[in-house]
């Protein structure tokens, strides 16, 4: 399979955590042994073929939106279960304190968002840039916000004004 137009191997190590490696008896889920974060595959040139063959996606906001909410749904997509209920499960609840207010899990982060008086539990993916997809059990709504502040001071701390004090405050 060919790459898509301009694309190649970064930063975003997904291939290096989704793929079960048997060749490394490593399990789905996990970061590869051999991945750098921020820096992907230390083995590139010589790695396994299930990740040869690994062909990431290119995620518009609506896709990324699709994620959030098959993960709400408990694995379920359209009543079809597509990733298992309790890999939903584990993946959402924390593994790691990361600070005072945030945790993370597998491949998602955890965090409060506080909009007025309200505080909203929510699990996450962030990206360069600012970019967050969010989901936000209580409410039942997923939120996708792109940026393209990469590498840039306070990228975070923009697009979680934007989602605490444009986005949730429209929520009653």
């Amino acid at each position: 399979m060919a790459a898509a137009p301009g694309k190649s191997c970064g930063a975003c190590t997904m291939c290096c955590s989704a793929l079960e490696i048997a060749h490394f008896s490593k399990p789905a889920g996990p970061l590869c042994a051999n991945c750098r974060l921020g820096g992907g595959c230390t083995i590139y040139a010589e790695r396994p073929a299930v990740c040869r063959d690994f062909e990431c996606e290119w995620l518009t906001s609506r896709d990324l939106l699709k994620i959030a909410q098959l993960y709400l749904d408990g694995g379920e997509w359209e009543g079809k279960l597509i990733v298992s209920e309790a890999w939903v499960h584990t993946s959402t609840r924390p593994h790691a304190r990361i600070d005072e207010a945030t945790e993370y899990g597998y491949l998602w982060w955890l965090k409060s968002f506080k909009s007025g008086e309200k505080s909203y539990p929510a699990f996450f993916m962030s990206g360069n840039g600012g970019n967050k997809v969010v989901a936000i059990p209580a409410l039942d709504m997923t939120i996708v916000i792109t940026s393209t502040n990469y590498n840039a001071r306070g990228m975070h701390e923009q697009t979680e004004k934007i989602l605490t004090d444009y986005v949730l405050a429209t929520v009653e």
